[in-house]
């Protein structure tokens, strides 16, 4: 992939979020409460798919053990690549 071909494949994704922000796709509300996993998977899923964020990782610990472990959305929306449990997050900001 040439220069150009990289260029105009962030800037699509870029056009894509910028829109997304400014013209709709608003986070769902939060639920009360989810009485299962499938309620919560449901709501992260449309959660990523706003953009905000465009992916995270969810694990719960229990008694010293893990007992739940899965990534929802993009690591990388330019370059298309899925978030995995092992995924690096950068935080920059975040605990300000």
């Amino acid at each position: 992939m040439n220069a150009l071909q990289k260029a105009a494949k962030v800037s699509k994704f870029l056009l894509a979020t910028v829109g997304s922000t400014l013209f709709g796709a608003k986070p769902p509300k939060p639920p009360q409460d989810a009485t299962s996993l499938s309620e919560l998977e449901a709501y992260v899923n449309k959660l990523v798919e706003t953009g905000t964020p465009p992916g995270l990782s969810l694990v719960v610990v229990k008694d010293d053990r893990m007992v739940y472990n899965k990534s929802f959305g993009l690591a990388d929306g330019p370059n298309r690549v899925p978030a995995t449990p092992e995924t690096v997050y950068h935080w920059g900001s975040m605990p300000k």
